[in-house]
């Protein structure tokens, strides 16, 4: 039952890709690209101060994510941000385990009511993070 639930999970979500079924995804995803919020590997890498090899130890164990959008992978930006305390993040995309990264990257940036309708991202920033991980918890068993 549980790959079920996996499968179909896997079904309903969206990947943000390019899709003439999907202008808006399409949309967003060149938006926040240009506008840096979401880096391709070598320049998220060199934000991080990283090397190839820490960032693909970093993504096996589920600390950071990718979307992939027309063939390219990209990060989300958060991750480097100064304002944001980056292994509360990476412990917090840890607990969503192998969800999509379009999936992990719709829970950070929208309101949660759980979180007193903060996004994540702002709720980590208060100091909330035992209730955005609870909220990460329940967002990955839904």
């Amino acid at each position: 039952m549980f790959r079920s639930v996996l499968r179909i999970r896997e079904d309903l979500v969206v990947p943000l890709t390019v899709h003439e079924d999907f202008p808006e995804a399409a949309k967003t995803a060149r938006a926040m690209i240009s506008k840096g919020d979401l880096l391709d590997s070598v320049a998220f890498a060199d934000r991080m101060a990283w090397s190839k090899q820490a960032l693909s130890k970093a993504l096996a164990s589920h600390r950071v994510f990718f979307v992939e959008f027309e063939g390219t992978r990209y990060f989300p930006a958060f991750y480097a941000d100064p304002n944001q305390e980056r292994r509360h993040l990476e412990a917090v995309t840890k607990i969503m385990g192998d969800l999509p990264g379009s999936s992990k990257l719709q829970f950070f940036l929208n309101p949660r009511g759980s979180l007193s309708k903060l996004t994540p991202l702002q709720a980590v920033q208060r100091g909330m993070l035992t209730q955005v991980k609870n909220a990460a918890a329940g967002f990955a068993e839904a």
